[in-house]
Order: C-alpha cells, then sequence, then structure tokens
C-alpha cells in the first residue's frame, strides 16, 4: 500500500497489536478432491509477548470418511462415501516472525507459527456413533497486512486425534473403539485486529 500523499510505502506497526479474530475456512490439499474436508476454524488470540500470542480455537467441519481415517479392519463397514461432522476445541501457542520480508520485500508480510492441544468429537454417521478424545494440531500461515485492523493470508494446517467411542457391550475390546484421525488442509485466513 502507498500512502495516497506521500505516495511512499505505508506499513502497520505489529507491535500495537494487542487481540485478534481469525475465521479460517480450509479444504483438503488433494486437488482431486478438495472438498472431502470442509472445515472452519474461529480463532481469538491475545498478545503475551512481542511476538507470542495465547490462542483459543473453534473448529467444526465435514468429512468424507476415507480423506482422514481408514476402515478398522475389525470393523469393516464401508464408510468410504459417507459424510462425517467433526467439531473441536482446543487452546494453544502461537508465534509471528518477520523472516518472509527477506525474500519479499515489504513490511506488510509476515508469517504465523501455531500449535495447539485440542479436544474432539467427530460423529460417524454410518453406525451413528460418537467418538470423543484429545488431539494436536499445527498450523503454518504467510499473511499480508492490508490495514491496521486486517491482515489476509493462506494456512497450512496438520491436524492428528486419537478419538474412543464408549462401549456398546461390557467388556468390548479397545481397538474397534477407537479411531486415528488425520488431515493436512489448506484455508484462507481473515485475521481482525483490536
Amino acid at each position: 500500500m502507498r500512502d495516497r500523499n506521500t505516495g511512499l510505502e505505508e506499513f502497520h506497526d505489529l507491535a500495537n497489536d494487542k487481540f485478534k479474530f481469525s475465521i479460517v475456512p480450509n479444504i483438503n490439499t488433494n486437488p482431486y478432491k478438495l472438498f472431502n474436508i470442509l472445515t472452519l476454524d474461529l480463532a481469538i488470540s491475545k498478545k503475551y509477548s512481542e511476538d507470542l500470542w495465547l490462542e483459543g480455537i473453534f473448529t467444526f467441519g465435514k468429512f468424507v470418511y476415507n480423506s482422514i481415517s481408514q476402515i478398522n479392519a475389525t470393523n469393516p463397514v464401508d464408510h468410504d462415501e459417507e459424510n462425517e461432522t467433526f467439531t473441536s476445541f482446543g487452546i494453544g501457542i502461537g508465534r509471528r516472525t518477520t523472516y518472509l520480508r527477506d525474500f519479499i520485500y515489504s513490511e506488510n508480510f509476515y508469517e504465523t507459527i501455531q500449535a495447539y492441544f485440542n479436544l474432539a468429537r467427530f460423529h460417524e454417521n454410518f453406525l451413528n456413533q460418537n467418538f470423543f478424545g484429545p488431539g494436536l494440531r499445527a498450523d503454518y500461515g504467510m499473511h499480508y497486512r492490508f490495514s491496521e485492523s486486517m491482515h489476509f493470508g493462506f494456512k497450512i494446517s496438520y491436524n492428528i486425534y486419537a478419538v474412543r467411542r464408549s462401549e456398546s457391550f461390557e467388556n468390548e475390546p479397545a481397538s474397534p473403539r477407537h479411531l486415528s484421525l488425520s488431515w493436512l488442509s489448506l484455508g484462507t485466513d481473515l485475521s481482525f485486529y483490536y
């Protein structure tokens, strides 16, 4: 951006940021199955120190089963085309860096790196079962600050969860009740600073 009066490039002082609210829609990174993973992240962040942020995140979405997990050998039901739902919330820490500026000569570009610990609910529609459990998430984003109160960017997210459902009968083995979920997604990040 250029100043209208002077023609000089404007940049926004990141030190003035205190809080951030982010909206991030995500899709699958597989170009042949882009819409097999659709999630929406809502995050609120508070600046902790110069480059560190404390963050809370809420995610909900819809998946095609085989995009995030594999069929459990002890329960070989064909889930391939089922649309499953997912909800999670978590807390984490984020870091904002300016290493990108060494390659892109603009004061308005920067990166974010985030890590979260989440709790999730996964609803499997074919058998109508709910799975609950912990998970981890790691994000890397590249952003352009186009105004003092907003940025737009792209974010890549890796998610991994270990979820489990309750027993269907007494002394049911753990293996058929457990699912490992993992996926990589690409999102567009629109954030508001205040």
